[in-house]
């Protein structure tokens, strides 16, 4: 018997995925956060789960004492993974242009880490923000959602 091959729906476009898309992040009263160029961030990627198992024997002991969590690991994938540039993120006034260096002390902030990591985390984890054919037909996005609840 042949096998068979499946038509497999496309969740995401693959280039758009890896290039990044932009993405501001807004607070209640609509200040500007900044804006950022995210790569889909998939968790199954094997080059993740790999570097996933490098750090949890890097900071083995950390772990083991509560010093660090998923949480931790969830924001090394997003800085190595998904965050590729930013704009509109500033210092003293001016604008501070991106190196991984800085994206490490930005999101190192409290501020920084408790409001604009979860929403750009969560931005970069649903495939249906790359995927422009989704969003021409109405498919609710993340942003959607969020303006849907008032945030």
């Amino acid at each position: 018997m042949a096998k068979t091959t499946f038509d497999i729906p496309q969740r995401y476009d693959p280039k758009q995925a890896q290039d990044g898309v932009w993405f501001e992040v807004r607070d209640e009263y609509e200040q500007l956060w900044g804006t950022f160029k995210l790569a889909y961030l998939d968790l199954t990627d094997p080059a993740w789960k790999k570097e996933r198992e490098k750090l949890k024997a890097r900071y083995a002991k950390d772990f083991r004492l509560k010093k660090k969590d998923e949480d931790f690991l969830l924001l090394e994938a997003f800085l190595q993974f998904s965050l590729l540039d930013w704009k509109d993120v500033k210092a003293n006034g001016k604008e501070v242009s991106y190196t991984e260096a800085r994206a490490r002390e930005f999101f190192g902030t409290d501020e920084i880490y408790n409001f604009a990591f979860p929403t750009l985390a969560m931005y970069a984890l649903d495939v249906r923000n790359y995927n422009d054919k989704a969003i021409e037909q109405g498919v609710e996005t993340v942003e959607d959602k969020d303006e849907e609840l008032g945030n």
